[in-house]
């Protein structure tokens, strides 16, 4: 018997050695981490305060975690932690943790670059090697920079705005150059050009005392005797997206040679300064922006070179070197813009001689055209647009944006480029006659973004052609919705606005792994607060011409911005460094609440348009919703949210337990609050109370949709809620669209979801693409509607949802160590296939539905990451791996209303799961379904009787020797 039950046993521990989730059967030493970032990026060169390190784990066994690290910092390249150039060493670390890992006791110079690398250990405790050493650089302290705030002498001969060129030359020594950086900020925006060659430019837009400056590297431009040094600044004044402050810039370069000799040269009184060739010109449109009117005549094309003979420019009018009022406090910028060059898909000459290049999408670009036989005082006009007037032309009365997209140039002699300073979002540019004859290859759109870690770390595709459109639109318009900041749109208000904003970095941050532009964004309103809100709240806008502005529900959804970018990041002390912050948030929407009626009411901020809060936008997406109420069913609702998330970063940050029931409770008797005020008698919600008690009468698509997102609605209620919504079809504006795609996700509708979003015929993403459309909208209408945007990020929020409920994939912890992947059931769409990139590493999905009882799905988990997994099944035994049926795997799996729920660690999984018919249920269920469950209790019986018996003969032996 003995026997029998032992063999039974090693049976059943070997059925289960290759199966899911199972550890592997010998353990391999981990691999080199890959992917080494500080403060989120490769190799920054702007690393200030103490940097927080990230790396991703490396292991080929299923399964696999990370138990420990060691990350080694140091002046040299080095994998020697006792080598003499070490400055930190963690030494082992228990931990999990690979990113927003501090170092402590971390010291370093500003102005220098370091070394470090990071090596791991697994489950079994397992060592493995350190990664190859990555450099990062530090930049300056306000204190460091040594560097003069220069400008022109003389007031600008255009009174609404002044371009003026800076330059200097300087003496490279002959030993080889093995780092140079320029550390560069102007007020409020300049071109860098080193020997001729435009290099970069920047910064974002600020406050002249949170100024941010950029860090470049230009080894490459530099070569051994005399080099020169230009800038282009320009500072354009107050407007949308930008305060006024006094023209202005400042320069800091340091070049490191190989036999350690370091050169610094910095912006002075020797520098040489001359009014650029910018003529007075008209506005662009009402918010501060000026047609570019470029005299050629005025800029000698070698300016920026050594060779320029300067003597007859002006010195450099001093201000003071840094910090000097009003310049007190400089800011590393952690993004930069990068350029790529688009040739146009098509180049024709109309018949009045005008050229029109399509680049074949709209995009957020600066237009350069090569002219070969330029004549002294010829006038041309360049104009960016995007639609066509039935001619042919670029038309100026459609899809302008109530913005005059032209920019006048008059030529110099001989052969030179035509390029304008800014940039506009379009899709069409036209020449007027040149009187010369150009080709496609004479014209290039530098198209313009800022830099994103991998503009494919996420993909998708699906069975459905639309789906697949609508993706990549989606991608496409966050991509060029982010510039210096998150921008309004690129083309009339380059603002960075809150909703935008936080509909841009909710795409940016699953499409390209983007972190940094969305820590700028949050810090830049989390200033806003402090210089202008002490009640609590957050512009509406910011920087911006017009200081103080707020949009009450825009203050609300700051919180909930804040703790997404937490989950997907896990970065608990930046989340610390913002909570002061949207603390503030709760209290002034906390002070809000009607003791009567227990909801947010008349919650003060906003005006016009905006007052109480805007709900949609544009007025027209709005769809209805009555705006005469004072406790709004939105911004209650969105209260709920924000509490809740309150609730969640207080625990996080392991504050007072106090602190976090408070939150909690909040959100508790609110959510009461709205189901017993805001409600008909059958369920649906209407859009609010007015000041006299009564009920609205209206029940808005976006009252109904919060509260399915929200998940506030009573199940008895959900069925007729969700009606309700579907039968309104497309009833809120791009800017809150996410918020109904997470309703009907959140109400187990995705079928509904995805017909909704496929629809060409209701307003919607497919809609707008049938209309030619390849930038998201402002508005579904925009086309039609004068003066709404074509070129409008916010409406890009579609992208998680298609992952997140066509994928099936999503990360449900923060910092990604857990991940969920459920394949939905759809009836348009067969299969999906992409990969969601995360903070641990991308997560791979394909899913295929071949018929109702055979699915298909591939899976790559990353190390250090656990996936929860939803298919189709009705026991464990319907799921199939390399041919056989894996039970042992799934001995945790629970299954429920024909779907089974299991766990997995990282690895590569390739599943067939073949559910067996529903009549077979019940017999499969408590039969072969169980088998594992069954054969275990039987061993576990078995073995206790065994014992049992074996003690009872102990005892009688016993009994019999004594």
């Amino acid at each position: 018997m003995t026997g029998g039950v032992l063999a039974l046993g090693l049976a059943i521990v070997l059925s289960g050695a290759g199966a899911i989730g199972a550890g592997a059967a010998s353990d391999h030493a981990p691999g080199s981490p890959t992917d080494l970032r500080v403060d989120e990026a490769v190799a920054p060169l702007w690393v200030t305060a103490t940097p927080t390190f990230g790396w991703i784990p490396v292991d080929t066994d299923r399964d696999e975690i990370q138990t420990a690290y060691e990350v080694v910092v140091a002046s040299a390249p080095t994998t020697d932690p006792n080598a003499s150039t070490v400055l930190a060493d963690t030494g082992r670390v228990s931990s999990s943790a690979e990113s927003s890992v501090a170092v402590a006791h971390l010291r370093l110079k500003p102005d220098h670059r370091y070394w470090w690398t990071v090596r791991t250990w697994d489950r079994a405790g397992t060592r493995g090697a350190f990664a190859k050493p990555q450099p990062f650089d530090t930049a300056l302290g306000d204190g460091d920079w040594h560097a003069d705030w220069i400008r022109r002498p003389e007031p600008p001969s255009n009174p609404r705005e002044d371009y003026f060129l800076l330059r200097d030359t300087f003496t490279v020594g002959g030993s080889a150059i093995v780092r140079a950086r320029a550390y560069l900020s102007a007020a409020q925006q300049y071109e860098l050009y080193v020997n001729g060659t435009r290099v970069g430019g920047g910064p974002s837009y600020s406050y002249p005392d949170e100024q941010y400056y950029t860090s470049t590297d230009i080894a490459p431009y530099l070569k051994p005797g005399l080099n020169a040094i230009g800038m282009i600044v320009h500072n354009l004044g107050p407007g949308q997206g930008r305060p006024a402050e006094p023209p202005g810039a400042i320069a800091h370069l340091t070049i490191d040679h190989r036999d350690g000799f370091r050169q610094t040269f910095t912006t002075s009184g020797r520098w040489r300064v001359h009014e650029g060739p910018w003529l007075p010109a008209t506005a662009r449109n009402d918010e501060g922006d000026y047609v570019e009117n470029i005299d050629a005549r005025l800029l000698p094309p070698s300016w920026a070179t050594a060779s320029f003979d300067d003597s007859t420019w002006e010195h450099a009018l001093v201000v003071g070197a840094h910090p000097v009022a009003p310049w007190t406090h400089l800011i590393a910028q952690r993004t930069q813009i990068v350029e790529k060059p688009v040739k146009p898909v098509s180049f024709r000459r109309l018949a009045n001689g005008a050229y029109v290049a399509d680049f074949g999408s709209v995009i957020a670009a600066t237009p350069q055209i090569s002219l070969h036989a330029g004549i002294a005082g010829r006038a041309l006009t360049l104009l960016q647009g995007y639609l066509l007037d039935p001619g042919g032309a670029v038309s100026t009365t459609k899809g302008t944006q109530e913005t005059d997209m032209h920019d006048s140039y008059v030529e110099r002699a001989g052969p030179q480029t035509l390029r304008p300073f800014g940039y506009l979002g379009f899709r069409y540019v036209e020449l007027t006659n040149p009187g010369e004859i150009l080709h496609a290859s004479d014209v290039v759109a530098y198209a313009r973004h800022a830099g994103m870690p991998g503009d494919d770390a996420s993909t998708f595709t699906s069975s459905s052609p639309i789906l697949n459109r609508i993706w990549e639109l989606a991608r496409h318009s966050a991509l060029y919705g982010s510039q210096e900041q998150f921008v309004d749109t690129p083309t009339r208000e380059r603002g960075q606005f809150g909703q935008d904003s936080s509909n841009t970095s909710s795409v940016t941050q699953v499409a390209f792994a983007e972190r940094n532009l969305t820590w700028q964004a949050l810090r830049d309103f989390a200033r806003s607060q402090k210089r202008y809100w002490p009640d609590g709240r957050v512009n509406a806008v910011y920087p911006n011409g017009d200081g103080k502005r707020d949009i009450p529900d825009l203050t609300e959804n700051y919180p909930i911005w804040v703790m997404r970018y937490y989950d997907i990041t896990g970065d608990r002390s930046e989340l610390a460094t913002l909570y002061p912050v949207i603390r503030n948030v709760a209290s002034y929407v906390a002070r809000a609440i009607s003791p009567a009626a227990g909801l947010v009411t008349n919650l003060p901020g906003g005006g016009g348009d905006y007052n109480g809060g805007i709900v949609d936008w544009p007025i027209q997406e709005r769809f209805g919703y009555d705006m005469t109420t004072v406790a709004r069913t939105t911004e209650s609702i969105i209260a709920i949210e924000m509490f809740r998330e309150l609730r969640d970063a207080a625990r996080a940050l392991h504050r007072p337990a106090r602190e976090i029931d408070a939150y909690a409770t909040r959100a508790t008797a609110l959510t009461k609050a709205v189901n017993t005020r805001l409600r008909r008698p059958d369920g649906v919600y209407i859009d609010g109370l007015h000041q006299n008690g009564t009920q609205s009468t209206h029940a808005s698509q976006q009252a109904n949709a919060y509260a399915l997102a929200a998940g506030i609605v009573p199940a008895s209620d959900r069925e007729t809620v969700v009606a309700h919504v579907e039968q309104l079809g497309m009833a809120t504006g791009p800017d809150i669209a996410a918020v109904l795609l997470q309703g009907l996700h959140a109400s187990g509708n995705d079928d509904a979801l995805v017909k909704l979003i496929s629809n060409p015929k209701i307003p919607g993403w497919a809609q707008i693409l049938s209309r030619g459309a390849t930038f998201t909208w402002e508005s579904w209408d925009a086309r039609d509607v004068y003066g709404d945007s074509e070129s409008h990020a916010w409406g890009s929020t579609v992208l998680p949802a298609l992952t997140t409920d066509v994928l099936g994939v999503s990360v449900t912890k923060p910092g990604a160590s857990e991940v969920t992947v459920a394949p939905p059931t759809l009836s348009t769409v067969t299969s999906a296939r992409g990969r969601l990139a995360t903070e641990r590493g991308p997560v791979a999905v394909a899913w295929k539905r071949i018929d109702a009882t055979h699915f298909k799905l591939d899976l790559t988990v990353p190390d250090n990451v656990v996936a929860h997994i939803t298919v189709p099944a009705h026991a464990t035994s319907d799921v199939f791996e390399n041919g056989s049926t894996v039970l042992a795997s799934l001995a945790s799996g629970r299954v429920q209303d024909g779907t089974l729920r299991f766990t997995v660690g990282s690895g590569q999984y390739s599943l067939d799961i073949r559910p067996r018919p529903i009549a077979d249920d019940v017999l499969h269920a408590s039969g072969a379904s169980n088998v594992g469950r069954w054969l275990a209790f039987v061993v576990g019986a078995l073995v206790l009787l065994f014992l049992a018996a074996a003690f009872v003969a102990f005892a009688r032996r016993r009994r019999a020797a004594a």
